[in-house]
């Protein structure tokens, strides 16, 4: 518990300095997504509820990630310079914490346009 409140605690230390760009910049769009994104993890620090923690990786995340990359632009360039490290760090103990085993995938903050990675072999 102790490694995911550390995460969500640098979540909400780099989601101030992104909202505060996102209201300079007068983009009122970005700051309700920034405000989506951040607003429950307060509330996430100690809790034991699982399906809480859960709610937030897989659907209020997956959701900000999805609008983010739609997006593009300043909002999409932040995330990845801000928040990207920190959620794909923080992607192992989530999963670990929910229970769930890591599947490699497409990351999530992945742009569209970016190239699929090349299948090993």
């Amino acid at each position: 518990m102790q490694t995911i409140n550390a995460y969500y605690l640098q979540l909400l230390h780099l989601g101030f300095i992104v909202l505060r760009q996102a209201l300079d910049s007068k983009d009122w769009e970005w700051a309700d997504h920034e405000r989506q994104f951040l607003h429950n993890i307060p509330s996430l620090i100690n809790e034991t509820n699982t399906k809480r923690h859960e709610c937030f990786w897989i659907h209020e995340r997956d959701m900000y990630l999805e609008w983010v990359n739609r997006r593009g632009g300043e909002p999409q360039s932040r995330m990845l310079t801000y928040y990207e490290p920190t959620l794909r760090e923080m992607e192992p103990a989530m999963l670990a914490f929910l229970g769930q085993p890591a599947i490699p995938a497409l990351p999530k903050w992945q742009s569209s346009n970016s190239p699929a990675p090349s299948p090993a072999g």
